[in-house]
């Protein structure tokens, strides 16, 4: 039961990873469209994230009963490394850097007030 319950949070942990590299991107694939993003990638993390979280659930309902034998231990934590090395092997990190110095800056909006508008509201600047 464990064994499911890891699979299923690893598999929602790179699809959450594919689909943010996707959307960020600047040059937007045709694979990561926001029909794409919004109607496959995410209800499918979401039911894996969700059927992950329910099997560990169900597993501590059942702690008296359940037989967490050793290889089903060492399988999950095989799970979990390859889903740590998939990651890490994306880049996440360096990518969504690089996508924010290859998009438009931001506008920078100037807040100081103008030094030929009066102070207060309803005062009048005098000519000097």
């Amino acid at each position: 039961m464990i064994f499911w319950g890891v699979l299923c949070l690893c598999v929602s942990a790179i699809l959450f990873c594919v689909s943010l590299l996707g959307s960020r991107n600047p040059h937007e694939p045709r694979w990561a469209s926001d029909f794409w993003v919004g109607s496959v990638y995410i209800p499918g993390l979401m039911g894996f994230f969700f059927m992950g979280v329910s099997f560990f659930v169900k597993m501590a309902a059942d702690m008296d009963q359940a037989n967490i034998g050793t290889t089903e231990s060492i399988v999950s934590a095989a799970v979990i490394a390859v889903t740590v090395v998939i990651i890490k092997a994306m880049k996440v990190k360096k990518t969504l850097a690089a996508y924010g110095r290859e998009s438009s800056p931001a506008s920078v909006v100037d807040m100081r007030p103008h030094p030929e508008l009066p102070s207060k509201p309803g005062a009048t600047k005098l000519a000097a």
